[in-house]
């Protein structure tokens, strides 16, 4: 009780005119500027949502390119397709411009969608097919039969690193 009524007699304070406002300026005016320093806050809050802006930015590039590499194959929208993690870390690695190993970039891809950054790409969850992201294309229901060949598809097209 004594942790709420310390908060609530923050926010019944007098607020700091603040002298710029972002889109939530009714939040910044009524809440921010009633804390200790709201300017330093303000700026915090910009400098992270630059960091989410960029991490976001990324993850759209990501998934486009893996997109067009399995447009190019001739996979559609209304696909589901395994990416086996060799062929999704030589993507993530052509498209982020970094070379790293099979377990850093699962490990990065894995991330992004468990913070909802992708909308098409998806952990496998099983490891029948081996370890590995599913593409779903946004026309394809659960009763779309899930392809597996998609490193057959490389192959013909003699494409083995998948660039």
């Amino acid at each position: 009780m004594e942790l709420v009524a310390d908060i609530l007699g923050v926010l019944r304070g007098q607020p700091v005119v603040l002298d710029k406002f972002s889109r939530w300026g009714d939040w910044e005016r009524d809440v921010l500027a009633k804390l200790p320093d709201p300017q330093a806050s303000q700026a915090l809050i910009r400098e992270r949502q630059a960091v989410v802006d960029a991490d976001g930015d990324e993850s759209q590039e990501i998934e486009e390119f893996f997109c067009r590499q399995l447009y190019r194959l001739g996979y559609t929208e209304a696909d589901r397709v395994f990416i086996p993690s060799a062929v999704a870390a030589r993507w993530f690695g052509t498209a982020t411009g970094e070379k790293t190993s099979i377990t850093k970039s699962s490990r990065s891809l894995k991330q992004k969608v468990t913070e909802g950054m992708f909308r098409k790409i998806h952990e496998s969850p099983g490891k029948s097919h081996g370890r590995g992201f599913i593409f779903w294309g946004n026309d394809a229901d659960g009763s779309v039969y899930l392809q597996t060949d998609l490193q057959n598809q490389l192959d013909v097209h003699g494409d083995h690193a998948g660039s």
